[in-house]
């Protein structure tokens, strides 16, 4: 039974009681008149609500009335109104009300703002009363005889209704950013004219711990080093809170109260209940608010929008493969694999294909010589040093073929050719096998062709060299190209220039430009941190062994100086961590996520005991080279989730983001964002349209960047104006 319904019912049982004691006086008394406040309560008696009359005793109408009701003080009135006797009545609301013989219903037709129904007639100044003149009215006692004379006066009363309820939060990005951050605002609408309570105003209008619940384990306003706000404003029903410091909430995606874990698109409820109301926020009557329901937190970006993309990335989780910008908005995408059942062989790909972001187009499948995956596909400006020319070339090193077995091959391939094909470098150009390993493209700066032919140098970091063992050899591949009656052709050899003291796979490994000149960064993998190294019988585990590198110039990659750091130097272990380069003058580091292990993977000994662990924590890395080089760590916060194989973008406004990747085996669609003037990873305000593993993602323009493999299909990300 509704409460006005319930109030209604009461006031009538009361009238019986009373009609009880004054069964011989055949006029009635006029026990209460209850206002039914309209779909947005506010206490004002406006047009098309109504009020109840309940009397001593049943009541008969000659027929409807516009005349006989009073308010009082006499400055008060209704205005136009109808008064009618029927046993059903359905407010503005759409709430229905039995009638009963003892009431009559005044339907407003033209309210007078000026009528409010609050407080106590006679008591306080500012309530209103009400009365009736029968004979004005046209009552009728039951033998249909007429009733005259004035009715006593009683107190407008107003019905009792449920609480205000929140039917609408929204995610407004004050700042731009694309993130959940300090200032950002969430509006809140509710279902009637709310306002700011005294609990709170006294308080600075701080948001209370009681007032909101964020059911999704970890969602927060603020971490309370800057405490949120309520602030009221033009829109009579709605709210805004403006959020503190480090709040933490996703509004990607729609809240769903069986996916609670941290991550999930986020929900937002009111801690009160209809018997005991959060009075922080009131409606226009006093009555505070509650709705334990968890509404979605709207207001998330789309900024993620599918493509059409070849045959073999529709409807296949392409892992393994890569990724290369070349000049003009292009992708170069090269091998690749979709695992297969366990113990079977994955589905190797030896295709490879260009993506134009200006027409949209791929090109047709462009063979490579082997198949490959987990291999390293690098960039080169060719003999002119313009970028985008014929003479530009992407050179694919190493990797796993279709038997699993490490691959100790380069071909080249000239994208900007009339008819790019593959190029197999055969003569002299055996390099060391390898999978899983890192590399870096050093183009000459100053290239003389009359002197030399040499255009670049590739240097190969780490990896497996089998399933079993680890090249712990730091390559250098030089790479030669002419111009000859078919066309570039290119030639290479190489040469080893350094060896890892910790022999690594899947780690990472970053080529920084210093005041100094260039330095090699290498961390984490898989590896040994014993003090016997021997990279072909390792236990395997989970590394951080920092080591830099220094080069001479560019004119001869040579690694001059290689830096053994300790380990205590370090964050700590972890395999398949991040490092990314920021965009700052001294020329800082990124490391972010990866996995820790709990416990030893001996491949010896076919012991699969381990446990991995993912982690969500970032460190800013600062390199200091002088007479003693050294690494500054410091704490960068860390992700809402710790997740593995994700990718990265660097924004023009210096801002990391994190997109996609493995969190407790499971593959996410989240992103987030690193900000190095909060020196915070911050919630962003999108996700991928599918949850993605082992992705990559390809700058394209300044505002562009193609989103491929570790799901299917693939999806460009469109940076937000600001």
């Amino acid at each position: 039974m509704p409460t006005a319904l319930r109030f209604v019912t009461r006031s009538l049982l009361l009238g019986l009681a009373l009609a009880a004691s004054a069964c011989d006086s055949r006029q009635p008394t006029l026990i209460s008149a209850v206002f039914l406040d309209g779909a947005s309560p506010d206490g004002h008696v406006s047009q098309g609500e109504a009020i109840v009359l309940t009397f001593s005793e049943p009541v008969r109408l000659r027929g409807s009335s516009r005349s006989g009701v009073q308010l009082h003080p006499e400055d008060h009135a209704l205005g136009f109104f109808e008064v009618r006797h029927a046993s059903d009545y359905k407010g503005e609301n759409g709430t229905s009300y039995r009638l009963r013989s003892h009431q009559l219903v005044v339907v407003v037709k033209g309210g007078d703002r000026k009528v409010v129904a609050q407080g106590r007639y006679g008591v306080d100044e500012t309530a209103t009363g009400i009365s009736v003149d029968f004979g004005a009215l046209g009552v009728l006692a039951a033998d249909l005889t007429s009733i005259v004379g004035q009715s006593g006066v009683v107190d407008l009363a107003v019905s009792e209704h449920d609480p205000a309820a929140l039917v609408a939060a929204t995610w407004i990005d004050t700042d731009g950013s694309g993130s959940v951050s300090l200032g950002d605002e969430l509006e809140l609408t509710w279902d009637r004219l709310v306002s700011i309570g005294e609990p709170i105003r006294t308080q600075r209008n701080e948001v209370p711990d009681d007032l909101f619940a964020l059911p999704v384990h970890g969602d927060r306003l603020d971490d309370g080093r800057v405490p949120s706000r309520l602030e009221k404003r033009t829109n009579p029903h709605s709210l805004y809170v403006v959020l503190g410091s480090s709040p933490r909430f996703s509004p990607a995606g729609t809240h769903d109260d069986s996916q609670l874990e941290i991550g999930s698109p986020s929900g937002l409820a009111v801690r009160g209940t209809p018997i005991r109301r959060h009075s922080g926020i009131q409606d226009a009557l006093c009555y505070g608010v509650a709705d334990q329901r968890a509404i979605d937190l709207a207001g998330g970006l789309l900024l993620f929008a599918p493509i059409r993309v070849p045959v073999g990335f529709e409807s296949e989780m392409v892992v393994d493969h890569t990724a290369t910008p070349l000049p003009g908005g292009k992708v170069l995408i090269t091998g690749g694999m979709v695992p297969g059942p366990e113990n079977r062989r994955p589905v190797v790909y030896s295709s490879a294909y260009i993506f134009d972001v200006a027409a949209g187009e791929w090109s047709a499948p462009i063979r490579m010589k082997r198949p490959r995956w987990g291999h390293t596909a690098s960039y080169f400006s060719g003999l002119d040093g313009r970028e985008g020319s014929e003479d530009d070339f992407v050179i694919v090193a190493g990797g796993w073929n279709d038997n699993n077995v490490t691959q100790g091959s380069v071909e080249i391939i000239f994208p900007f050719a009339e008819r790019p094909e593959f190029q197999l470098c055969e003569e002299g150009a055996e390099i060391l096998r390898r999978a899983n390993h890192t590399a870096h493209a050093l183009a000459l700066e100053s290239w003389d062709p009359s002197a030399s032919d040499r255009c670049g140098s590739l240097i190969l970091v780490g990896g497996y060299t089998d399933r079993s063992l680890l090249n712990g050899v730091i390559e250098a591949i030089d790479i030669r190209i002419q111009l000859t009656d078919n066309g570039y052709r290119a030639e290479v050899s190489s040469r080893p220039i350094e060896r890892l003291a910790f022999p690594r796979a899947h780690h990472d490994s970053i080529l920084v430009e210093l005041a100094e000149g260039p330095a090699l960064f290498v961390y984490g993998g898989w590896g040994d941190e014993g003090v016997q190294i021997n990279p072909e019988a390792w236990t395997c585990e989970a590394l951080a062994a920092p080591e830099l590198f220094t080069l001479d110039d560019r004119s001869n990659p040579l690694l001059a100086r290689p830096e053994r750091l300790p380990v205590t130097a370090a964050p700590g272990p972890r395999v398949s961590p991040k490092l990314v380069p920021l965009l700052e003058e001294r020329g800082g580091i990124l490391l972010v996520g990866g996995a820790s292990e709990r416990n030893a993977y001996d491949r010896r000994r076919n012991n699969s005991e381990q446990t991995r662990l993912d982690l969500e924590t970032a460190y800013r890395i600062d390199i200091v080279i002088g007479r003693e080089p050294a690494l500054e760590f410091q704490r960068a916060g860390s992700m809402i989730a710790p997740r593995i194989d994700f990718a990265t973008a660097v924004l023009p406004t210096g801002q990391v983001l994190v997109i996609g990747g493995e969190s407790d085996g499971r593959a996410v669609s989240r992103v987030e964002v690193f900000d190095p003037m909060s020196n915070e990873c911050e919630i962003y305000g999108t996700r991928l349209g599918i949850p993605r593993r082992k992705l990559t993602t390809t700058p394209l323009t300044e505002d562009e960047w193609l989103i491929m493999g570790g799901g299917a299909g693939g999806e460009i990300y469109n940076r937000p104006e600001g």
